[in-house]
């Protein structure tokens, strides 16, 4: 995703729609308008993740973001972009799940244990 003409932001999962499959990237970074969810996982306690990351994304219009704390060991999931600020936060922990909203073109569960569980 670019987040300038000489930089871009890198998710660890980003999925995009249908529709991005006609467009050839420039310099590997998906057009933002493409992206539906992007997964973070964090290696340690969430950093820019959660600070500086969430802005970028929100600003871009990315309707959905998935930030996995595997040191908290929580999701925190972030939709309805406005601006540069992501207007609803969710936090879910360890033996919960949650499903992300149907902006994302499909409908899945994620179990929080199964996503703290993963490394990068």
């Amino acid at each position: 995703m670019p987040s300038s003409p000489f930089d871009c932001a890198m998710p660890d999962v980003p999925v995009v729609g249908p529709e991005a499959d006609d467009r050839v990237p420039g310099f590997n970074c998906y057009d933002p308008a493409h992206f539906r969810p992007v997964v973070e996982v964090g290696a340690s306690a969430p950093g820019d993740e959660l600070t500086r990351k969430p802005a970028a994304y929100a600003a871009a219009g990315v309707p959905v973001r998935v930030v996995v704390d595997r040191a908290g060991e929580q999701v925190v999931v972030l939709t309805e972009p406005r601006g540069s600020v992501y207007r609803v936060r969710e936090v879910r922990g360890r033996g919960e799940e949650f499903t992300p909203p149907p902006s994302i073109g499909a409908s899945v569960t994620f179990a929080v244990a199964d996503l703290v569980a993963v490394r990068r």
